[in-house]
């Protein structure tokens, strides 16, 4: 059940980075909304998850443009918003499994994503991953 609420979390937080990056950063507009609409989710974890990565962004984004063969305004909203929670996840939660993470942002970008995408961010994460272990 636990993984349910967790997976239910990081749904939520890719709907929700991909209004705060349209809406500029306005995390006033987000914060109601949250509380309007909240709920069979991991809380805790979703809100780590969220306000660490709002805190980190620009870091994460670094990181995603450090290994990216293509112009990071070309990545759409919700390709990002999948990546700032898997890439948060990989620095921050070191309990959670790196093949975990890449299979939650695939599952996630299979819902919301073209079919394709899943390839772009398997190989933008291991990446990641793989210079974080060498």
């Amino acid at each position: 059940m636990k993984n349910l609420y967790r997976h239910k979390a990081r749904i939520f937080t890719v709907k929700i980075l991909c209004s705060w990056q349209l809406y500029k950063k306005n995390f006033f507009f987000i914060n109601n909304f949250i509380l309007k609409k909240i709920h069979n989710i991991d809380f805790i974890y979703f809100k780590n998850l969220l306000l660490g990565i709002i805190n980190n962004y620009k870091k994460i984004d670094k990181l995603i443009n450090f290994y990216l063969f293509y112009s990071f305004k070309k990545i759409k909203y919700i390709e990002k918003a999948i990546l700032y929670v898997s890439i948060y996840e990989i620095i921050q939660f070191e309990n959670i499994p790196y093949k975990v993470i890449i299979s939650e942002a695939i599952k996630i970008s299979k819902y919301f994503c073209n079919e394709n995408t899943y390839k772009f961010l398997n190989n933008i994460l291991e990446k990641i991953i793989y210079n974080l272990i060498i």
